[in-house]
């Protein structure tokens, strides 16, 4: 799965190993990967990667790609059945990727690059969503809550889970009607 910023269109890129983000330029993405593409110099079945202009070849060594748990152990990755949590912060200057098994934001990023986004872009306005692709193999990929901000304000207390999240944002709606028929 990839997060994506992208000055074209909800446009989506390259299937299978191109996660549906291979090709989409200009665009800066957040890599979420659990397949080991050899192709794509993939590091591992588990790991991070934040690309630029949907290049997804992440060569021997690069600094923009980390691993996420062992290969050798699969309860230790992205692919050990559990919800994981993750906080993409830009602050203008650079961009960090947090990732929890739990609901509560780390202190330190596990994956930081330092990137221009609107001059990658070349525009001020972009469009920001999902994408995924599996290929031949298989792959479930859900985003069970996500919050977007527009401007450099981290997440910094715990974030509720996708049910306690609901019940939230029911309760603000309620609170909504009620004001309208008392204002109408």
């Amino acid at each position: 799965m990839v997060f994506v910023v992208q000055s074209v269109s909800s446009s989506i890129g390259g299937a299978g190993g191109g996660i549906g983000y291979a090709g989409i330029s200009p665009s800066v993405g957040v890599e979420f990967d659990t397949w080991g593409n050899a192709s794509l110099h993939d590091p591992s079945s588990n790991h991070i990667g934040i690309d630029v202009n949907g290049v997804l070849d992440h060569g021997s060594g690069s600094p923009n790609t980390v691993n996420v748990g062992h290969d050798s152990d699969p309860t230790k990755g992205f692919d050990n059945g559990q919800i994981w949590y993750s906080w993409i912060d830009y602050n203008g200057t650079t961009l960090d990727v947090r990732l929890s098994e739990n609901n509560l934001r780390p202190d330190s990023p596990i994956l930081s690059r330092d990137l221009d986004i609107p001059n990658i872009l070349g525009v001020s306005d972009a469009f920001v969503g999902f994408t995924s692709g599996t290929g031949a193999d298989y792959g479930n990929h859900d985003i069970l809550a996500w919050e977007y901000r527009d401007e450099f304000d981290p997440i910094h207390n715990q974030i509720p889970e996708p049910a306690t999240f609901l019940l939230f944002g029911l309760g603000i709606l309620g609170i909504a009607g009620v004001s309208r028929k008392k204002t109408a």
